[in-house]
């Protein structure tokens, strides 16, 4: 193993945060690490222990937004924690704790199996696991936390810990949707899925058509069985906006056919709906962001009706002429409403529709009013793949999985000594008064 002085790097020459991060401007850590071993791992911990810092963790660039304030942290990167590794029989993928998406399907497609992934391959496992993870299959099979089966990870005292529904079951049960927080994650295992036939794609209109298209999604999305999960865009904004509903639909070709119809009948310009292999799942969702800085947003939905489509629309349509460069709404419901008695913290998305609003930074103020226009119709919490720092612990989650993760912590972390993006897990809140014991 290398010596601490070989791992670490001051925070000032080494931190570069990608430009969607939403990092603070001039901030950075103390020090940036970048562990090849579970062993290097552990003596990072320590190391940051006997220095007074705290400890902040990441896989992926965009992953800094979650990862809350960074001054006076050790910044660890798990990048070189990857690959991963598929158990045909048993269907299970065990990925390292640096791991991305593309690293699942690489090894799990060729099997013709498929990870309940985000639909960004290139987005951290860990950190999508611990905020709970929406992805092409959700609506059949649930949240991508739930397809977690263990987590090993360093914890504060530099002990690895092994996670799983047998042992720490209620540190298991947090790193399900809890947010994080809690250790490095060095490896995961994941059920993978047989998803059958697969058909999907763009269906894309000019950016005139939003009003009708959207409206027919909409109608749309009321009748569709929980096999279909699909998503309407308003992607590019201004001049070079579009209209789109990107779609996957778990069945055969003529069963695609016929719950495609409504839509088809619109007269699509573009048409890619086509049959997919699990690997092609990864290439699905258009990234019409790059690497440019983005202000991002997001808002749950109890449900869409016509009269919430219409403000979307008007803020956010062509009328207000297309101002942000991506604005999605999300079909949620089926397995992700399903409340199963193993569920971890996060469980279920009690919400038919997820918003999620990427605007120039210049045009965050639009952004925000779009959320404020359409939370009529708020599900009452949020979702926190996409939660910003200063979020009210009442947002986050309800009182009582509040309590049991701050029992968690108190027992896995009691020097609050792991940065998490909330206060509902960390120091930067005061914890509930009547935390009570784990369970």
């Amino acid at each position: 193993m290398r010596t601490i002085d070989a791992i670490l790097r001051p925070g000032a020459d080494a931190f570069e945060p990608h430009p969607q991060a939403d990092v603070p401007a001039g901030e950075r850590p103390a020090a940036v690490a970048e562990p090849v071993s579970v062993e290097e791992v552990q003596a990072v911990v320590r190391h940051a222990a006997r220095a007074g810092l705290r400890i902040a963790v990441h896989t992926t660039g965009r992953g800094v937004r979650q990862t809350g304030r960074l001054a006076d942290t050790l910044l660890v990167r798990t990048g070189a924690l990857g690959g991963a590794r598929l158990d045909a029989p048993a269907r299970i993928v065990r990925a390292g704790g640096g791991s991305v998406w593309a690293d699942v399907t690489r090894v799990a497609a060729p099997a013709g199996l498929a990870p309940i992934a985000i639909p960004t391959p290139t987005v951290g496992v860990a950190g999508t696991v611990l905020a709970g993870g929406v992805g092409w299959l959700s609506r059949r099979h649930g949240l991508t936390s739930e397809s977690l089966r263990a987590v090993e990870l360093v914890t504060a005292d530099g002990r690895l810990v092994r996670a799983d529904h047998e042992r720490e079951r209620d540190l298991f049960w947090a790193l399900r949707g809890g947010g994080g927080g809690l250790g490095v994650v060095t490896a995961v295992e994941l059920a993978v899925v047989d998803p059958g036939p697969i058909h999907g794609g763009t269906l894309r209109w000019p950016a005139a058509r939003a009003r009708d298209v959207l409206h027919a999604w909409r109608e749309w999305t009321l009748e569709v069985p929980r096999e279909v999960t699909s998503m309407a865009r308003l992607a590019g904004g201004g001049d070079e906006a579009a209209t789109l509903v990107e779609a996957v639909l778990l069945a055969d070709a003529p069963a695609a056919d016929a719950l495609l119809a409504p839509l088809r009948a619109l007269d699509p310009a573009g048409d890619g709906v086509r049959p997919l292999a699990p690997a092609d799942l990864d290439a699905l969702h258009a990234d019409v962001l790059g690497g440019r800085p983005v202000h991002y947003d997001h808002l749950l939905l109890h449900d869409l009706p016509a009269e919430a489509l219409d403000v979307f629309l008007d803020v956010a349509g062509p009328q207000a002429g297309f101002p942000m460069l991506d604005v999605e709404l999300r079909h949620l419901g089926g397995a992700l409403d399903d409340r199963g008695r193993r569920s971890g913290a996060l469980g279920s998305l009690d919400a038919g529709y997820l918003l999620v609003v990427a605007a120039a930074p210049e045009r965050a103020d639009v952004a925000r009013d779009l959320v404020e226009e359409l939370s009529p119709w708020a599900a009452g919490h949020i979702f926190l793949s996409f939660v910003a720092p200063d979020t009210p612990d009442a947002e986050v989650s309800p009182a009582d999985t509040r309590r049991r993760l701050w029992a968690v912590r108190a027992l896995h972390d009691p020097e609050d000594r792991f940065v998490a993006p909330l206060g509902h897990l960390t120091g930067v809140a005061d914890p509930p008064a009547d935390r009570g014991p784990l369970g």
